[in-house]
């Protein structure tokens, strides 16, 4: 509570966090964080429902960029509060930049770097969308092998959703 999540608009990335942080007027964005979208019954109807093949992580940026490509806009309401927690706490690191990383459980990481990798072959995800999730993971896998704790599990469960990825492995990890 207390700090903004930003709208992601890959032409102007800077102009996004800027009307965020201003809290100005609502803005035709790419996409919205997670969990933080509304969706009318026309849209649903329209675009079709969320993909539930990717299970928790980048359902909503699938949708959202699915929409876009059919025509659909997607909007940040910059006065709207969410109260919502990424991951289980946040840890301030130096990666190019100074960001607040979400700590996650080790078998987030398997869907966040699994789906991206899904994301990024489907057809209808722009090349900036695909740039951008591509070097998100990069920057996230470079985190993942500096910090010390759960290192190796992290690691291990990175690893294999980089292969179910590559596999186009989708829908709940079986533990099996």
């Amino acid at each position: 509570v207390g700090t903004a999540a930003g709208l992601v608009h890959f032409a102007d990335r800077q102009a996004a966090f800027d009307h965020l942080a201003l809290q100005i007027e609502d803005m035709n964005v790419d996409l919205r964080p997670p969990v933080q979208i509304f969706v009318g019954p026309e849209a649903v109807d329209a675009v079709g429902g969320m993909d539930e093949s990717l299970f928790i992580d980048h359902v909503d940026t699938e949708w959202c960029l699915r929409a876009k490509a059919e025509g659909w806009g997607i909007y940040g309401v910059c006065g709207a509060v969410m109260e919502h927690a990424l991951g289980k706490e946040r840890q301030r690191i130096w990666l190019w930049r100074w960001r607040n990383v979400p700590l996650h459980a080790p078998f987030r990481y398997y869907y966040i770097f699994r789906n991206g990798l899904l994301l990024r072959r489907r057809n209808y995800i722009p090349l900036g969308c695909r740039s951008a999730l591509l070097m998100r993971d990069i920057m996230l896998a470079a985190y993942l092998i500096m910090i010390p704790s759960n290192r190796c599990e992290n690691l291990k469960m990175m690893r294999r959703g980089i292969v179910h990825g590559m596999c186009n492995v989708s829908g709940p990890l079986s533990l099996e």
